[in-house]
């Protein structure tokens, strides 16, 4: 399936003592398609993907990415630690959102 992406993050992080370990894996429809001539980009993506909090939570992840510019994600994780009794296994919502600027459409000359 041409349109199809599938992509792999790893993120690791480290504040004093503290780690923090996230993988997780998305998968991404693209709709439409760009202008093999010109910088306009007029395809859009739908984004779902799942992750896991290293020895923390589950994250689940909705987003839809416009035009290659504005990219909107929706996330929920669920707690897999001993704090999910503590939480009654009730997650936590994230928004994130990403613009990307007028850079990414300019034409790069090819060496």
């Amino acid at each position: 399936m041409e349109n199809l992406e599938i992509r792999s993050n790893g993120m690791l992080q480290k504040q004093n003592a503290s780690y923090e370990v996230v993988v997780d894996v998305r998968a991404g429809l693209t709709i439409g398609s760009d202008s093999r001539y010109t910088t306009n980009k007029t395809s859009s993506k739908v984004i779902a993907g799942l992750g896991y909090r290293w020895a923390d939570a589950i994250i689940g992840t909705l987003g839809y990415e416009f035009k290659k510019s504005m990219l909107c994600l929706v996330s929920y994780d669920i707690n897999s630690s001993s704090l999910n009794s503590s939480t009654q296994m009730k997650g936590a919502w994230e928004i994130s959102l990403t613009y990307r600027g007028w850079k990414d459409n300019q034409r790069r000359k090819l060496n």
